[in-house]
Parts: structure tokens; C-alpha cells; sequence
């Protein structure tokens, strides 16, 4: 399902979807679920960051959904409310929004440099599925850090600044213009987390360099850093960064 011609938005401004599931559980226990999602947007701005200037975009989504348990004491059942384990059908929400923004600016009159920002807030409801919660943790991911590292989250925010600027390489190493070929990345990476069916919290953090090129029209992306534990890291994908 699509919605479009919204006032103030892009001609698709989102959709919505209807799932049912059904999973095993590490305990053994089959569960039935169903749920709907609604994705809002992205709503976009030429106006960008106020007093600044750029380009900005706004996406939210909502899922409400509900989940059946054949057996209500299923044993890994992280929650110790018997009033609530005795429950067959338990009602989850998840909820959440990222905003863009990226501000072209020139150094010195010549190279435009962009500055491009990203950031996502995540929540949800207690009895979220446990392969949503996983879905939670691999979305908050810092680069540094391993890829499964966070865990299941029950809420995040994440944030990410990177400075763009781009360079040129030595023109047989490169069959385009010499002039803008490249493109180094100054960034920085954290997430604050909320680990599911439980209060503890933690924060994790990163900065780095990185360097975008792309070759026989693959863009390519390695990207080197140091966590807030000191730890370095690196890492090679490919694939475009984010725009708005």
C-alpha cells in the first residue's frame, strides 16, 4: 500500500504492511504473531539545519502488533510478572524516527565539503518478539564494534556526523576526472541503548577516517577507527554512505 500527492512531500511518502508469523522459540514453544506496520515519510526540507542551510529528511514508523503463546510460562520468558505470563495474546508497539541532514559547504571558496548527519530514536513496548529486539541491535550499529555486539534492545539512539571532502587521486589510478574522484570521511559514531526486558544501559561511541572510491563503477568504502574503549577497528563494505 502506497500514499501519494501528500501535501509537502516526496510523491511516495510511505506505506504499510501486515505480517503474521510464527516462530520457535528456544524453549521449544511455538508463538503466532501478527502485526502492522505503517512507515510515514521521508518528509523533505531544502530548508535543512535552521540558520545553516542544506537539505533535511524525516521518516517515522509505527508497528502495532500482537503475539499468541501456546504455553503462557514458556521458559525463556524473560518476564517475572506472573500476571502477565498467564497472558496467551501479549500486544507489543514499536515506534521509531530518523532524521537527515547533509549542509554543502565550500574551504576556502574551492572544494565544497559536506557535512551530513544522521540520527534515529528507537522504543518500544515489553512484550516486542525477540527477533525485532535482535533487529533493534544490529540497526544501532558503531563502527568499531562487532556486528552482534549490542545484543537485544528494547529502545536506541543513534547518531552518526561525518565530514565529506573530496580528493583527487593520481590519474592513472583512476579512469574519471582527476579533480573529484574520491572522497575522504572524517566521522563520528554513538549509540545509547537499552537492552530488552531489562533496565541496563549503555553507551557506545567511535571516531574515525575513512575513504570512498569507486572502482569499475562499485563504490567501495573502507573506513578505520577507535572506539571509546580505545580499541581500533576497521572495516570494508561496499555500497553508498547515506544522503538525503
Amino acid at each position: 500500500v502506497r500514499w501519494q500527492n501528500l501535501p509537502y512531500c516526496s510523491p511516495q511518502t510511505g506505506g504499510a504492511s501486515v505480517s503474521l508469523e510464527q516462530t520457535l522459540t528456544q524453549g521449544g514453544k511455538l508463538e503466532q504473531m501478527g502485526s502492522t506496520r505503517f512507515e510515514i515519510g521521508p518528509f523533505y526540507s531544502e530548508k535543512g539545519i535552521p540558520l545553516v542551510g542544506g537539505r533535511s529528511s524525516v521518516t517515522s514508523t509505527v508497528m502495532v502488533g500482537s503475539q499468541y503463546k501456546n504455553n503462557a510460562a514458556s521458559s525463556d520468558d524473560t518476564s517475572s510478572n506472573s500476571s502477565d505470563n498467564n497472558q496467551r495474546w501479549l500486544p507489543y508497539t514499536l515506534g521509531s524516527v530518523m532524521m537527515r541532514q547533509a549542509v554543502p559547504f565550500k574551504i576556502l571558496g574551492k572544494k565544497e565539503v559536506t557535512l551530513a548527519l544522521q540520527h534515529s530514536a528507537s522504543t518500544s513496548t515489553k512484550f516486542l518478539p525477540r527477533h525485532e529486539c535482535n533487529a533493534l541491535g544490529l540497526a544501532a550499529r558503531i563502527r568499531g564494534y562487532p556486528a552482534r555486539s549490542n545484543g537485544v534492545l528494547s529502545s536506541s539512539l543513534v547518531g552518526t556526523t561525518e565530514l565529506r571532502v573530496p580528493i583527487s587521486l593520481p590519474s592513472q589510478l583512476s579512469s574519471q576526472s582527476p579533480s573529484n574522484d574520491g572522497t575522504l570521511v572524517l566521522f563520528s559514531d554513538y549509540a545509547f541503548m537499552e537492552r530488552s526486558h531489562s533496565n541496563e544501559r549503555f553507551l557506545k561511541s567511535s571516531i574515525g577516517v575513512g575513504l570512498r572510491k569507486s572502482l569499475m563503477n562499485v563504490p567501495v568504502k573502507v573506513d578505520f577507527c577507535i572506539t571509546k574503549d580505545g580499541k581500533p577497528g576497521a572495516f570494508v563494505g561496499v555500497g553508498h554512505d547515506f544522503d538525503v
